[in-house]
């Protein structure tokens, strides 16, 4: 049992999966639909945060290095037309 969780807001126009990584062992998973929120249950280290656009193929759509367990994150449509990660 996870002793925290980051938060993920998916303020884009695409349902999301995002996954959570602690080096190269997945921590934790979620699906998160358009304008809803989403816990990855971790613990309270450094983390690297994937979304990927959830398809069949799941391309990446962004990624961020250095979150920390217990943080809040929105992952929207940047004004350049891609997707980025920032922090709520």
């Amino acid at each position: 049992m996870a002793s925290t969780a980051v938060t993920l807001h998916n303020e884009s126009d695409t349902n999301i999966y995002a996954v959570l990584k602690w080096g190269l062992i997945q921590v934790s998973t979620a699906e998160i639909l358009v304008k809803a929120k989403g816990h990855l249950p971790c613990e309270y280290v450094w983390y690297d945060l994937y979304v990927f656009k959830d398809t069949a193929e799941k391309p990446l759509l962004a990624q961020r290095n250095g979150v920390y367990g217990y943080s809040s994150w929105v992952f929207q449509k940047a004004a350049n037309g891609t997707y980025e990660i920032v922090a709520d």
